[in-house]
């Protein structure tokens, strides 16, 4: 059928793909083109329309549980070697746009590699893990796919790049404004190649720039998030896929706040429900930020002046039309973590049948 469909997938005008929300059946798809200039000429190619893939990483147990986010159904758990489990911990994780790979912090001076394409999902094989200059937390991919951006959480250490398809870090960048340093506590790579970083001692937002080797360079832009040190910083900074615009999360002081890139000028600032901001996500419409923090209602919605739409942030994603989120629940005199599958995101967020995997005492990353 010309042009495609909601079943199939559709095409634009000048020749783009663009897959179903859901899993078509019969898969795979036929694509044909023909030629404008000569349409008795024409092609064919099959595509195969995966479905989405998610990761849970979980601190309690070191285990990575890698889901299909469309069915919900497990397909398998990766243990990630610590070594003194009292000393490291697993982090967030990144998953790439083509699915074969995911990544993994451990607050150990590492990045591990997992293989989605294996069945179940597995250790990738080459240098793995991979050793970096910081501890290990927040993640982000570039938008060639071709980097991955770590920094840490509370120590004064470099952000590190990571080549993908040579499993190596090749590039550090230190952070240090003066002989004191600063810490790397959150990052995100904005589809224009902005890297936003922020620091919980200084509490700002700054901005570097990453280029196509990989090579960090910083733009002086600054932003005061409203909050700093350790209880009172950032927490989350995240851009939007345009690169114009970016919202950061502060901790006890609980505020959002959002931002234009380039320039990093405040638009926006609103307070947050609860009593220690946490992370977000900006539904598809790209209307309507979803906030998570500690001692509120759980998930509640915000809008603001500017409404950055994130790809990725490592305690919340969204799949299409659901919002992905750890949930803490008190059990036992212990704390337990469930996942939440809202099927819209609209002006709430609704979820009365949490689906709950497994009792894991800590799950920071989500992708």
């Amino acid at each position: 059928m010309p042009g495609g469909n909601a079943t199939v997938g559709t095409i634009s005008p000048t020749g783009l793909y663009t897959a179903p929300s859901t899993v078509p059946s019969p898969n795979p798809v036929t694509v044909k083109a023909v030629s404008v200039a000569d349409p008795t000429k024409s092609g064919t190619a099959q595509v195969t329309v995966f479905p989405p893939i998610g990761m849970v990483a979980d601190s309690s147990t070191f285990f990575v549980t890698v889901f299909n986010a469309d069915t919900d159904i497990v397909l398998g758990s990766v243990g990630i070697p610590v070594g003194i489990p009292s000393e490291v911990s697993v982090g967030d994780c990144s998953i790439t746009a083509d699915q074969p790979r995911g990544f993994v912090t451990n607050f150990n001076k590492q990045l591990w590699v997992i293989d989605l394409t294996t069945s179940p999902p597995s250790l990738a094989g080459g240098t793995n893990p991979i050793p970096i200059s910081n501890q290990g937390e927040d993640t982000s991919l570039t938008p060639d796919q071709k980097f991955v951006v770590v920094c840490d959480g509370s120590f004064l250490q470099p952000v590190s790049v990571i080549d993908r398809a040579t499993q190596t870090e090749i590039r550090t960048f230190d952070l240090r404004t003066d002989d004191l340093g600063t810490d790397c506590n959150s990052v995100d790579v904005c589809s224009d190649g902005s890297v936003l970083v922020t620091s919980h001692i200084t509490g700002n937002v700054r901005r570097l720039t990453i280029d196509g080797t990989g090579s960090l360079r910083d733009t002086g832009e600054v932003l005061f998030s409203g909050g700093e040190g350790f209880d009172s910083g950032p927490n989350n900074v995240f851009c939007a896929p345009t690169g114009r615009s970016g919202v950061v999360i502060t901790r006890d002081t609980d505020m959002i706040q959002s931002f234009t890139i380039p320039g990093l000028v405040a638009v926006d600032t609103r307070a947050l429900s609860g009593s220690f901001g946490i992370s977000g996500q900006v539904n598809p419409a790209g209307d309507r930020i979803y906030t998570r923090d500690n001692g509120g209602s759980g998930v509640s919605w915000t809008f603001l002046a500017t409404t950055p739409t994130p790809v990725h942030l490592g305690r919340g994603h969204s799949f299409r039309s659901r919002l992905l989120i750890p949930y803490r629940l008190a059990l036992a005199h212990s704390m337990a973590w469930i996942r939440w599958r809202c099927t819209r995101m609209a002006s709430s967020c609704t979820c009365p049948s949490p689906m709950l995997w497994s009792y894991m005492m800590q799950a920071p990353g989500i992708c």
